[in-house]
């Protein structure tokens, strides 16, 4: 299968990059190996909503990829809160692996003569980690459902569209005390999944949207139980990456995959 890594240099770096139209420079010629997470971070589903990371180690030997390089084709743009979208190519198929955010370009090792330049990512969970919601003088959202407040948090509190925001639970249990908000949304978010009582968790989808769905609903959620791509011998691809694995555990409830390639130096 081949790997797809896109990042759009151009405009404002946004700190809501799902509300405008990025334009995406492919680096997948650059990528020699990648690291992400998905998914819930461990078995507490108690526990705080949490972003998941990525990690891209990418050839930098024209120093393109050098926010200092002022004859490179991305000067100056090349700084965080980028942008960046990671998808599987098989079979003429695109699969969404993982979107979110730049957080740092950082120098790596030569390797083999080359230089490289390490990217490392989070999800718009990160974001919202870094987003306070001002207070207000007045209650809001007496009595609400828990599937409620998350879109009053997400959508009306930070402007996210109502397509990024997916209720994948067959019902949510909780119903929500008045809130004068003050604090990061994130931790607003922890008062939702504690009012849920573990019965219900959210969490970063590969296209970039949270999800919030039942500990039940898993069995049952056709992404859960379905195998969406298999992976296997085509003559007719050359593979672009030599060796993929995943790692998807029931205690951990997030898929940890790595990408990496064969004789990459470029």
């Amino acid at each position: 299968p081949g790997v797809k890594l896109r990042c759009s240099f151009t405009g404002t770096p946004h700190r809501n990059p799902r509300n405008i139209t990025p334009t995406y420079v492919d680096l997948s010629t650059r990528l020699i190996s990648c690291d992400w997470e998905i998914g819930w971070p461990n078995g507490n589903l108690d526990a705080t909503p949490q972003a998941t990371i990525m990690s891209c180690l990418l050839s930098n030997q024209d120093r393109a990829l050098d926010r200092l390089n002022t004859g490179s084709p991305y000067y100056p743009n090349v700084m965080p809160l980028r942008p960046v979208t990671l998808d599987w190519i098989w079979g003429g198929t695109t699969y969404a692996a993982w979107t979110g955010i730049v957080d740092e370009w950082r120098p790596g090792l030569t390797i083999d003569g080359v230089n490289t330049m390490e990217m490392t990512c989070f999800d718009r969970l990160g974001l919202v980690a870094q987003t306070i919601i001002p207070p207000v003088t007045a209650d809001e959202g007496t009595g609400e459902t828990t599937w409620t407040r998350l879109q009053r948090i997400l959508i009306t509190k930070l402007g996210w569209s109502a397509i990024d925001v997916t209720l994948l639970a067959s019902q949510t249990y909780g119903y929500m005390a008045p809130e004068r908000w003050g604090r990061t949304a994130l931790a607003h978010l922890a008062d939702v999944q504690r009012v849920e009582g573990g019965q219900s968790y959210l969490y970063m989808q590969p296209a970039g949207n949270v999800v919030i769905t039942g500990r039940n609903d898993i069995r049952t959620e056709t992404r859960m139980n379905t195998a969406q791509v298999s992976f296997t011998s085509d003559s007719s691809t050359t593979a672009r990456f030599s060796a993929i694995s995943f790692r998807d555990t029931r205690e951990d409830l997030r898929t940890h995959a790595v990408a990496s390639k064969a004789n990459s130096t470029r």
